[in-house]
């Protein structure tokens, strides 16, 4: 497809589409991110999906169905914007203290950490699981690049989230996902391409 008709490319300008949720469709490869979109986000029959993708529209059914179980979001799982707000706080506030036991307690067990730089921008491409692997890559970098940046919060499509800028010039913008009141995914997108429809002070 064209980019301009691309779905994810559509999605992207929607501001009702978490960043969270973009960086999860990229999970999928380019025939189950189309067919997810196309069913899920703007609601096509099968049939169609399949006239347009040139397959059956069993198999697009069966390609959903992939593709819904491989990506785990769910909005109802977020605490309340307020709420989710003083989390953010408290999970920079800490981790600029180096206070591990706090943050371990902010944390999920599991959680994960994506990063996307688009090839763009240098970013790590694996997701880091785990807390201590999560707690530990964050208390380098900032070692690394302490006195090089200044961070700040905002509002990434509706949901509390924080940017950091470096001296030179480049930017990571984060968002994050919660689960039984502890964050259980943290998003950086560094690419200047998914950060545009964002709006930054």
């Amino acid at each position: 497809m064209a980019s301009e008709t691309d779905p994810s490319h559509i999605v992207e300008q929607q501001e009702s589409i978490s960043t969270a949720y973009l960086l999860l469709l990229q999970q999928l490869n380019a025939v189950e991110r189309a067919v997810f979109l196309l069913r899920e986000i703007f609601h096509y029959s099968y049939d169609e999906i399949a006239e347009i993708l040139g397959k059956s529209s069993a198999n697009c059914r069966q390609i959903f169905r992939r593709a819904k179980g491989s990506i785990h979001f769910d909005p109802d799982q977020s605490p309340s914007i307020s709420m989710a707000e003083a989390q953010i706080k408290e999970f920079v506030d800490s981790l600029l203290q180096g206070n591990t036991n706090k943050l371990l307690e902010l944390l999920s067990e599991k959680v994960v950490f994506y990063s996307d730089g688009g090839g763009k921008v240098r970013a790590a491409q694996i997701p880091v699981v785990g807390v201590h692997k999560v707690i530990h890559l964050h208390l380098s970098l900032l070692k690394m690049y302490e006195g090089q940046y200044v961070y700040s919060y905002l509002t990434v499509n509706g949901l509390p989230g924080m940017r950091i800028r470096l001296d030179h010039g480049v930017q990571f913008i984060y968002s994050f996902a919660f689960k039984n009141h502890r964050i259980e995914t943290i998003y950086s997108v560094a690419n200047p391409d998914k950060l545009r429809h964002i709006q930054l002070p």
